[in-house]
């Protein structure tokens, strides 16, 4: 896409973080905005927010964990303003209160719901907004906020990771599958370190059996989450991250990698499968990193 202004961009977690950036910036850019949130107290806010500077908006409840919601909100955009242009399927969650340490001790529950959310969520937001898109014969794009967790891999964390590794993965397919087809849709892959967001909160927003784990949380997991949440603190500022996301809207650049300081790692893991078959180089290698970042892996 090469222009912005007068197109209408959908935003999901619009209420905060990366999220509420992108809002920003899509409105800065001169877009009609359709906002969705699970949190109707975000939504209201930063629907506020964007009206008084003067944007067109529609500010819809959702829930991109159930299709039905996604699809209402797709519909309640052509209502308002009769097209989509650009899609940010952007609404994610981080790590529970009470989650597991392990793979195998970890509860079907938080499975579940970041699956249900980071994956199910985009995979939602592409059905219900793909075919319009496609009817509409227009020049358009997606933005799937991913991770660099997606390009990477770690022991802790490791239900987010997964999650950001599908969603990866999923958005490479769309990419490969619109090409295919000769249609004029560009996808973004939003792949961003840490970002100073509310992420660490997005459990407030979780399903009741996911806010039952917080009861039994461990001593051990309650620090892991601890770390989780001072590297998000220290993190970048997500309008950091929106800038990067419009720069790959209007230039057509797939792949959005805002912290360099991943690159070797993303390179050294890529290495180690090919020519060695293993990740023990890189597993040093991310140990140390995140030693020297102040939010050491076990």
């Amino acid at each position: 896409m090469r222009e912005l202004r007068d197109k209408v961009a959908v935003v999901t977690g619009a209420g905060s973080g990366i999220g509420r950036a992108l809002a920003r910036r899509l409105a800065r850019e001169g877009c009609n905005l359709v906002l969705a949130d699970i949190s109707p107290d975000a939504l209201a806010d930063v629907d506020a927010e964007l009206v008084e500077a003067g944007t067109r908006t529609a500010a819809i409840e959702a829930d991109v964990t159930d299709q039905d919601s996604v699809d209402a909100l797709a519909e309640a955009a052509l209502t308002a303003f009769g097209a989509v242009h650009v899609v940010c399927n952007n609404a994610g969650v981080g790590v529970p209160r009470g989650g597991g340490m392990y793979v195998w001790d970890t509860p079907l529950p938080e499975y579940e719901w970041v699956m249900r959310t980071n994956v199910w969520g985009i995979i939602h937001g592409c059905r219900a907004f793909v075919p319009i898109l496609l009817a509409q014969g227009e020049p358009a794009h997606i933005v799937n906020t991913v991770s660099v967790a997606g390009l990477l891999a770690r022991a802790a964390t490791h239900v987010y990771t997964m999650s950001k590794h599908a969603a990866l993965s999923l958005s490479e397919s769309l990419v490969a599958q619109l090409a295919e087809i000769d249609s004029s849709i560009g996808v973004s892959l939003l792949c961003p370190g840490y970002v100073d967001t509310g992420l660490s909160a997005s459990d407030t927003s979780a399903p009741p059996a996911v806010a039952a784990l917080a009861e039994a949380e461990t001593a051990e997991h309650a620090e892991m989450r601890a770390r989780f949440e001072r590297s998000i603190g220290r993190g970048i500022a997500p309008d950091l991250v929106a800038a990067g996301a419009i720069d790959a809207i209007l230039t057509g650049r797939t792949y959005v990698l805002t912290h360099p300081e991943y690159n070797e790692l993303i390179r050294l893991r890529v290495a180690d499968i090919m020519e060695r078959g293993t990740l023990e180089q890189y597993g040093e290698a991310y140990r140390s990193f995140a030693r020297r970042q102040g939010a050491k892996e076990e």
